[in-house]
């Protein structure tokens, strides 16, 4: 498991490998945790040489009692062959 800390504004970078399904984490104390599942499978080989860049999702963090679901997945991030770059999918 990698760990990777936000900075001020809640930004990070991280770096996900191709040909697999992962998950990632948003928590924080006090907060119920929320889970984004990236899903790289579908990344076409032509298109991996220079990797893809996404900035297009916001995570919301509950703080604990004001929701009672403790650790949800919130979102699958994929290649859409239909944009040509990662999309989401809310659940």
């Amino acid at each position: 498991m990698n760990v990777v800390t936000t900075d001020e504004t809640g930004r990070f970078r991280a770096y996900f490998p191709f040909d697999e399904v992962l998950e990632l984490w948003c928590s924080n104390t006090g907060y119920h945790t929320k889970i984004l599942v990236i899903d790289t499978r579908s990344v076409p080989k032509s298109k991996q040489k220079w990797g893809f860049e996404y900035g297009g999702f916001e995570v919301t963090l509950k703080p604990i009692g004001l929701e009672n679901k403790g650790v949800n997945r919130v979102a699958i991030l994929k290649y859409s062959s239909k944009v040509q770059s990662f999309d989401f999918e809310l659940h």
